[in-house]
């Protein structure tokens, strides 16, 4: 006699699945090991641990090892309450678990750099962007952020220079250094540096010197040679002088009043050109004063004795001499 006794493979599987720190399941579950004999090996951290899940949008990443809502995870971002990520199959099924977190965007900062034409700081750089995800837009001419000039610490002024090639490099139209960060975009790294270029602003002050007429007398003298814009001037100090030689004449300066040059005030300026103080502008200024001939003073003419005129003698008629007459004594007065 036979006796039969039938038996079935015993077979087991292994899923794995993914969720947030909260628990919340973020992408569909995997099978590592569908229907296989008990006992065969199971690795579910080879191919079935990604480092990052793109869900709704956003990118999220295996958290640390800690204790967070869903539960105590270890340093493979394995839920520890769930089975082990390595093991072997068994009767029934393994459920593994894996937890991420929301991964932070990278962050950048976009900043702002003033220089000169040698490439030298003329102004504390400014951040146009403090640091943020990337992608975050910036624009680095809004107002403020690209003035036409600057006022530098050591009273300078400095005005954004044009298109042109330059010691420090090229430069646009915007006044912007080439072969630095656009001035708009996006954040794409760590930091972003846009640079404008500058250069320095000087300015000249001459004086004139002139006649009633508006003729030249002397030749003009420079009070201020490229010197920064809103330095003080002073032309009264030192060449403002009082008589001016010319082909052996003396001129002198002219009192206030109103000549054929022009009106003239009380400093024998030149009231239509520039001030005789002030500030340097970026454009030349232009001082006159006016003077006239000196009037030498006219000597007095000496005046000459007229000599008495002789009596002629009349023929025949003596000339009675005129007798001087006695002075009479004045009495006293009692």
């Amino acid at each position: 006699s036979t006796i039969t006794y039938v038996y079935k493979e015993v077979n087991g599987n292994v899923y794995v699945h993914y969720v947030d720190t909260e628990g919340k399941t973020i992408k569909d579950d995997v099978t590592d090991e569908k229907a296989q004999p008990v006992d065969k090996d199971y690795d579910t951290v080879v191919d079935n641990r990604p480092q990052e899940i793109e869900f709704e949008g956003n990118t999220y990443e295996l958290v640390p090892a800690g204790t967070y809502t869903a539960g105590e995870v270890d340093d493979q971002g394995h839920l520890k309450t769930t089975d082990p990520t390595t093991g072997k199959v068994i009767e029934g099924d393994k459920n593994v678990t894996y937890v991420y977190k929301l991964k932070e965007k990278p962050k950048g900062e976009v900043v702002i750099t003033y220089v000169d034409e040698k490439g030298k700081e003329i102004q504390k750089p400014r951040q146009d962007t403090p640091n943020s995800p990337y992608d975050t837009p910036y624009n680095t001419t809004e107002e403020g952020e690209k003035p036409n000039t600057i006022k530098s610490e050591d009273g300078k002024t400095y005005k954004i220079v044009p298109k042109g090639d330059y010691p420090v490099g090229k430069v646009d139209e915007n006044g912007h250094l080439e072969k630095s960060d656009p001035v708009t975009g996006q954040v794409t790294k760590p930091k972003s540096t846009i640079t404008y270029v500058y250069k320095e602003v000087n300015g000249n002050v001459y004086v004139h010197y002139k006649d009633t007429e508006g003729n030249e007398l002397k030749a003009s003298v420079t009070d201020m040679d490229k010197e920064p814009v809103d330095s003080a001037y002073d032309t009264v100090t030192d060449n403002r002088p009082k008589e001016i030689e010319k082909d052996g004449k003396t001129y002198v300066l002219v009192p206030a009043g109103t000549y054929k040059v022009g009106e003239v005030d009380d400093q024998g300026h030149l009231t239509s050109s520039d001030a005789t103080t002030g500030k340097v502008a970026e454009q030349d200024k232009n001082v006159t004063y006016i003077y006239k001939l000196k009037e030498e003073p006219t000597p007095d003419k000496p005046v000459e004795p007229t000599p008495d005129k002789p009596v002629n003698p009349t023929p025949g008629k003596p000339v009675d001499p005129t007798p001087d007459k006695p002075v009479e004594p004045t009495p006293d007065k009692p």
